[in-house]
């Protein structure tokens, strides 16, 4: 099945479920919700805005509230991965109750994440009324483990398990990122109950709130209609179908979720009083990571591949070499003369000059071991999102080292 069809067929399934609806109330069609996913916003074009379009197109006159949680686009987008899930769902009943046209009920969609923190607010948040809840691959007993793990061995999977597991339940972590609160270990259930800061709580698994059970049971529910097995294929097909616009989105939602994790730690954590995100920071690393870093890596990688194709050994240190002496320089001063251009520095090669040394050399240490498991284990099209996501990491002594003063080495502001 294409990328199209798959989002056809995710589209039509929701399309059909709510001319439903309309039928039953053809004069004044009942209201939607729609809450999105992790990395997503409430509005973006190419997600919820079009399926926002397709929703009206097929139920004339219905008003659709697509929630956001924050004031702008990029707010929206990191309140997914650092506001607590129970703020989020505090701030969308607020929203949603003070929205007149909601006051009568409501159905609603989930998407991914944003189906569980809708199940949730039918749980906490009674009225006004969700008559009905679609969701669309929500995570209600939590997530575990590595997806498609198979490209690795199952030591080197269960090691990395462990990994996540410590960090997960850790309280710093609960408290300041939003996918350690449903992290759910099947084979460590007391400590899951124990650390959990969200999931255990809205699944009843501390104590039976019978707030929750009522405000459940006088719901209409809905079996999901597009499970995470779907969404996975959906996520792959996209990359077969559109591997430059795929990858471009991922690494580009990566870039702009590393430097908000950062200005987050330094910003909102370790600095007394916190201050503000600089937005317009975050948004530049948006624009690079989408426009020129993703679409650069992806031609760049499905070349490389093409013209060493396999996995040996004599095949895979080529490549780790030709990556990271022939390329990687490249890209360092696109990364950093991009930046100068989007700051409007009146010199464009000053900071680049300055800090291409050092990039280079914390560049060389963290993506030798890391491009050699590229491109000896990980699948082609997943290439662009391995690297988006260690770059999650790298991004991280990237921005700062970036932060790092041309003349002086001391940190700026910024």
């Amino acid at each position: 099945m294409s990328a199209g069809n798959n989002f056809r067929f995710i589209t039509c399934s929701v399309l059909l479920i709510f001319s439903y609806f309309a039928e039953n109330v053809a004069n004044e069609p009942t209201p939607i919700v729609m809450w999105h996913g992790m990395g997503d916003s409430c509005c973006a074009f190419y997600s919820l805005g079009a399926i926002k379009e397709k929703l009206n197109a097929s139920i004339p006159g219905v008003y659709v509230h697509s929630l956001k949680i924050g004031d702008n686009f990029l707010e929206d987008v990191e309140n997914g991965y650092f506001m607590h899930p129970d703020s989020q769902i505090e701030m969308a009943c607020e929203k949603i109750q003070q929205d007149s046209q909601l006051a009568n009920g409501f159905n609603a969609i989930g998407f991914s994440q944003g189906a569980q923190f809708l199940r949730a607010l039918v749980q906490r948040c009674p009225t006004p009324r969700i008559k009905n809840l679609i969701s669309v691959g929500g995570q209600h007993q939590g997530v575990y483990g590595l997806p498609n793990c198979g490209a690795l061995s199952n030591n080197a999977c269960d090691y990395i398990r462990k990994l996540l597991n410590h960090a997960a339940y850790i309280d710093w972590v609960q408290k300041g990122l939003v996918q350690a609160t449903y992290w759910h270990d099947p084979l460590n259930e007391e400590e899951y109950k124990k650390n959990s800061s969200f999931l255990a709580d809205i699944n009843n698994e501390l104590v039976i709130n019978e707030t929750y059970k009522t405000n459940l049971l006088t719901k209409e529910w809905k079996v999901d209609i597009y499970s995470m097995s779907k969404l996975r294929v959906l996520f792959r097909t996209v990359l077969e179908k559109h591997p430059i616009i795929g990858n471009s989105v991922v690494y580009g939602t990566l870039c702009v979720a590393a430097e908000a994790s950062q200005q987050t730690i330094n910003k909102k954590i370790l600095n007394k009083p916190s201050q503000p995100l600089d937005l317009e920071t975050i948004g530049r690393y948006g624009i690079y990571g989408t426009g020129i870093g993703g679409p650069l890596l992806a031609v760049w990688y499905r070349y490389l591949d093409k013209k060493l194709p396999g996995a040996t050994a004599k095949v895979v240190v080529k490549k780790m070499l030709i990556d990271q002496f022939l390329f990687t320089p490249q890209l360092l001063v696109i990364f950093y003369v991009t930046m100068s251009i989007l700051e409007h520095k009146e010199d464009l090669l000053a900071e680049c000059k300055s800090k291409f040394a050092h990039t280079f050399l914390a560049n060389c240490l963290f993506w030798l071991p890391g491009q050699a498991i590229n491109f000896s284990l990980v699948p082609s099209i997943y290439r662009v999102t391995y690297v988006g996501t260690c770059s999650f990491a790298w991004i991280s002594i990237l921005c700062w080292l970036k932060r790092q003063d041309v003349a002086s080495s001391k940190p700026d502001d910024s």
